[in-house]
């Protein structure tokens, strides 16, 4: 990777007997079609983050786009991986970037792993230390890329408090009056546009309201909070339970998609919080989501819950 010359004083001598250490390329044996071969690289010296920052020739801040993730990781992103820069530490570059991750595909299905590879997830945060000024970027974490502290932005109302992923879109609608719920906000990582169309009739107004996204995309989700009533008194419904901001309530999964056929999504979340002191009213997080990850998005659902604040008792 070009760094043999500033990385080797460092090397430790067990990384020298190996053939270098993991600024250099890693080696691997050849892959076969249909199996997964571990690459079997050189470890490093624990450098410091200035000898690393030195001898990298390009640094960036980074959120990882949604890519192809390679079989059986959990969403861990298949080599080269696309990247949003935010902004560049060291050196110039593009604002859409492809780096090296830990795993290669190889004609014929096989793959190739890298053992100090790095191994992002759509929408995590990452800075890379790189090794060449040409995509895709070549990098690894002893080269110092490493994961960064997720980024949340906060949104408040009247009745409620939380942070979210930085990388989603908090939209309010105005929203035609509905008997028995209102809509708080509603959160996607997608672009969306206003919900609802009025048509103006020579003789009548309508009003169609549908979702603020056509349609769900890969690793994507759309959530909204809502307040409810019922005249006839609040029923808890199945669910496991859960507490939100010191209340509790339920949180249900299910995998069916009558709920917004038209999006696409592949499992539905419905956390319901009944008001304190009110037998009739409670509040609704409802999260639509579409996989393959969907273990990571579930996990940035319950992250949000955790940040709830209630601000109306």
């Amino acid at each position: 990777m070009g760094l043999r010359s500033k990385l080797a004083p460092v090397c430790l001598v067990a990384a020298l007997a190996a053939g270098g250490c993991a600024g250099a390329a890693p080696r691997s044996a050849p892959a076969r079609s249909g199996t997964l071969i571990q690459g079997t690289a050189a470890s490093c010296a624990g450098l410091t983050r200035p000898q690393q920052f030195a001898a990298a020739k390009v640094v960036f801040d980074a959120v990882m786009l949604p890519g192809a993730p390679a079989p059986g990781t959990n969403g861990v992103l298949a080599s080269p991986a696309h990247a949003r820069v935010e902004r560049y530490l060291k050196g110039t570059g593009p604002a859409l970037a492809t780096v090296q991750t830990a795993i290669t595909t190889l004609p014929g299905g096989a793959e190739r792993v890298s053992e100090d590879g790095i191994r992002p997830r759509a929408d995590e945060h990452w800075r890379i230390y790189a090794s060449s000024t040409t995509q895709p970027y070549a990098t690894s974490i002893c080269l110092g890329s490493r994961r960064l502290p997720a980024r949340t932005a906060h949104f408040a109302s009247a009745e409620i408090s939380f942070d979210y992923p930085a990388t989603w879109h908090a939209r309010t609608y105005t929203m035609p009056p509905a008997p028995f719920s209102s809509w708080i906000v509603w959160l996607s990582p997608q672009p969306m546009h206003p919900p609802c169309i009025t048509r103006h009739g020579t003789h009548n107004t309508s009003i169609t309201c549908t979702d603020p996204i056509s349609h769900l995309q890969r690793d994507s989700i759309l959530a909204y909070w809502t307040t409810n009533a019922n005249p006839a008194g609040f029923h808890r419904g199945p669910g496991s339970p859960i507490t939100v901001g010191g209340r509790h309530g339920t949180w249900r999964v299910q995998t069916d998609t009558t709920q917004a056929p038209n999006l696409g999504e592949s499992e539905l979340i419905t956390v319901t919080v009944p008001t304190p002191d009110s037998r009739d009213s409670w509040h609704q997080l409802t999260a639509l989501l579409r996989g393959p990850d969907l273990a990571g998005l579930t996990a940035q659902v319950r992250t949000m819950l955790h940040t709830v604040n209630w601000r109306r008792r």
